[in-house]
C-alpha cells in the first residue's frame, strides 16, 4: 500500500469530462495551488466501465479465450481510449495546467472496471490522502456512483478523505472556500475536521474569512441527558471552546473563528445553517460519540453529502 504524507498532500480526481468533474478538476488545481508545496501529486482517473464492449460480447467464444485476451476487444479498448478517453483527459489536464499546476505534479490513470471499487482501490494503493469528485458519478454508464463510493470508504477502516464539490465552484473564482462549517461534538472525528481547516486557515489566510464551530443539541436525547444530570449546554461550550482552541493554536485569528450552538435534529439543522449563513465549504468528522448522546457523524456526513448540493462536503478521516 502507498502512504500519504498527511492530510490534503496527495489527490485523487475521478473524472469523466463532464462538467461535474471539470468543476472537481478545477477545485482540485486551486487547492493545490493555494496549499503550494504541502501537494506533491494530482492524478486524474478514469475508470471505463465496460459499456461500450458489451454489443461485441456475443462474438467471443469465452470457453477458448479470454475476454481481454481477444484481440478484436484489445482494439476496441485502444480505439475508444485514443477517441473517447484522451480528448477529455486532455482538457482536465489543461484545466490544471492553466491555473498554473505545474506538470510534472499531475499524471492520469484509465483503467477498467467497477468505478466505484477501483476508485477506493487506487485511492488505498496510492496513498492519496483526498478524493475529490463531482456530485455527480462517472459515465458512460450514467450513474451516480456517489453513494457507492462513500459507502465503501466509510468501511473502510483508515479511509481517504473525501471531498464532494458543490455546484456554487465557479471556475472563474479562486478563492473557493471563504466560509467554513464545522459541525462538532468532541469526538476524534470532528477534531480531525477541525484539523484540517486549521491547514485551509494556515495556507489559506486571505481566502478564509471566517470558520464557524456549529454544536447541535439533539432535542431527541435533550430530555435524557437531562434526567441523567447532565448540562448539555455546558458540554457544548466545553466542546466549541476545544475545537477553537486549535483553531487558534494553529495560528487563525480569533475573529475568525464563530461558535454557534443550535437545537433541533443534526442533520436538518447543520443543512438549515450552512444554507442560512451561505457556507462554501462543510468539514465532517467520520465519527461521533454515540446514537443516543449527540450524534453519529458516520451517518450525518453520508445525508449532509447527498442532501446538501450547493457546498462543497467534506468527510475527514481521523489521522493516518
Amino acid at each position: 500500500m502507498g502512504k500519504s504524507s498527511g492530510s490534503l498532500s496527495r489527490f485523487l480526481v475521478p473524472v469523466d469530462g463532464s462538467k461535474f468533474s471539470k468543476r472537481a478538476t478545477y477545485f482540485a488545481g486551486c487547492l493545490a495551488l493555494s496549499l503550494k508545496n504541502r501537494v506533491d501529486k494530482i492524478t486524474l482517473l478514469h475508470v471505463m466501465a465496460g459499456g461500450y464492449l458489451s454489443r461485441h460480447m456475443v462474438n467471443i467464444d469465452k470457453r477458448t479465450e479470454s475476454i481481454l485476451d481477444n484481440e478484436t476487444i484489445k482494439k476496441l479498448r485502444e480505439d475508444y481510449m485514443e477517441s473517447y478517453c484522451a480528448p477529455f483527459m486532455n482538457e482536465h489536464e489543461e484545466i490544471l495546467a492553466g491555473l498554473g499546476v505545474r506538470k510534472e505534479m499531475v499524471d492520469r490513470q484509465i483503467m477498467d472496471g467497477q468505478p466505484a471499487d477501483k476508485i477506493v482501490e487506487t485511492a488505498e494503493n496510492g496513498g492519496y490522502s483526498t478524493i475529490i469528485m463531482g456530485r455527480r458519478g462517472l459515465s458512460p454508464i450514467k450513474e451516480i456512483l456517489l453513494g457507492s463510493v462513500t459507502n465503501k470508504i466509510l468501511h473502510l477502516p483508515r479511509h481517504p478523505s473525501m471531498y464532494v464539490v458543490g455546484q456554487e465552484v465557479r471556475e472563474t473564482e479562486t478563492c473557493l472556500v471563504p466560509s467554513i462549517l464545522i459541525p462538532v461534538d468532541g469526538s476524534t472525528g470532528s477534531l480531525a475536521a477541525v484539523k484540517e481547516a486549521c491547514i485551509f486557515g494556515q495556507y489559506m489566510p486571505e481566502c478564509v474569512n471566517r470558520i464557524i464551530l456549529l454544536k447541535v443539541i439533539d432535542l431527541a436525547s435533550y430530555d435524557e441527558m437531562v434526567a441523567k444530570r447532565e448540562a448539555p449546554e455546558s458540554e457544548a461550550a466545553e466542546i466549541l471552546d476545544q475545537a477553537a482552541q486549535l483553531l487558534m493554536d494553529s495560528g487563525i485569528p480569533g475573529h475568525k473563528i464563530i461558535r454557534d450552538v443550535r437545537y433541533g435534529c443534526p442533520i436538518q439543522t447543520i443543512l438549515d445553517f450552512a444554507g442560512e449563513k451561505g457556507i462554501n465549504l462543510i468539514i465532517i468528522g467520520r465519527y461521533g460519540r454515540s446514537v443516543l448522546r449527540d450524534f453519529v457523524v458516520g451517518g450525518v456526513s453520508s445525508q449532509i453529502l447527498h442532501r446538501a448540493i450547493t457546498p462543497t462536503v467534506a468527510i475527514i478521516n481521523e489521522e493516518r
